[in-house]
């Protein structure tokens, strides 16, 4: 009974933590879309604000940009830019969110003293397979994003400009490694979840 308890006061504990990750994630992408939004109304009002001065640097994912003041991207270009890496990052966060939900989709029954209920089992394999969708499309950003740089911003750029590109672009096989694993832990779940209900259908 005292490990029931436990077990109960733990997951309450982190279902307030996950409840309050979910709304800084909101709360974050809210603020992403409109600092996006505030960024193309500046443009169109003046195309001239966005461009800074000095040694421009910028570092995206795996990719490090360095680029001379008398060589930086137009406004439009930068813009295009800031609205690609926004899309991806607003993917990106909408698929966390999901991670955090279904996470306390599992704490639910767990609260109530019931962890091997049959739903816990279906939404570890669902967080599992989002985590691995999330690495995927974060490497698959990376990589496009390393094309981009070597391929179009040169051509962006003018032929002597003073530009330095670097890219670090390595594939990581952690994410499959995590859903195989959250996938084993499932199967052992929805194994307590049948034991479970032999056990309530004998009494």
């Amino acid at each position: 009974m005292m490990n029931q308890e436990k077990m109960k006061n733990t997951a309450k504990a982190l279902d307030t933590v996950f409840r309050v990750a979910r709304k800084i994630a909101l709360i974050a992408l809210i603020v992403l879309a409109v600092a996006v939004v505030t960024i193309t109304i500046i443009h169109f009002v003046n195309p001239d604000a966005i461009i800074g001065t000095g040694f421009v640097s910028l570092d995206v994912g795996s990719v490090s940009f360095e680029i001379a003041p008398e060589n930086v991207p137009s406004n439009r270009q930068v813009l295009t830019l800031v609205w690609i890496l926004s899309l991806f990052a607003v993917g990106c966060g909408l698929i966390l969110y999901d991670i955090l939900l279904r996470a306390g989709k599992i704490l639910d029954p767990m609260k109530e003293g019931n962890p091997f209920h049959p739903s816990v089992a279906d939404n570890i394999r669902r967080i599992g397979l989002l985590i691995l969708i999330l690495d995927l499309v974060q490497q698959f950003a990376d990589f496009a994003l390393s094309l981009y740089a070597n391929h179009y911003i040169r051509e962006m750029l003018p032929a002597d400009a003073s530009v330095m590109i670097e890219s670090n672009f390595q594939l990581s096989l952690t994410g499959v490694l995590v859903f195989f694993i959250l996938l084993l832990v499932s199967y052992v779940f929805r194994y307590g979840a049948q034991l479970q209900q032999l056990s309530d259908e004998t009494l």
